[in-house]
């Protein structure tokens, strides 16, 4: 779970910075579209990291796991990569 914690640290990171900009941007009366920038950006390429991880997880699950054990069976959906990877999440 390195790699979720590592991604999930810096887009809080990235958050942050989002929100210090925006806090000062309000406080001097200034304009915004900065902020409403950063904020859209640090959406989009959380957005894309996780879609990014389900396909490396799909590829991985797919082409390893049926063949080291007999119960495993392909993924045909991205979703269900999707609901496996939140049910990992969730028990560790």
């Amino acid at each position: 779970m390195g790699l979720v914690s590592n991604i999930s640290d810096a887009v809080t990171r990235g958050l942050g910075v989002v929100s210090n900009f925006q806090d000062k941007g309000a406080a001097a009366g200034g304009d915004m579209t900065g902020a409403i920038v950063g904020t859209l950006t640090a959406a989009v390429v959380s957005i894309l990291t996780i879609m990014l991880l389900g396909f490396v997880v799909k590829f991985l699950w797919n082409n390893s796991m049926p063949y080291m054990f007999a119960t495993a069976r392909p993924v045909s959906s991205l979703w269900t990569m999707y609901a496996f990877m939140l049910m990992v999440y969730f028990v560790l």
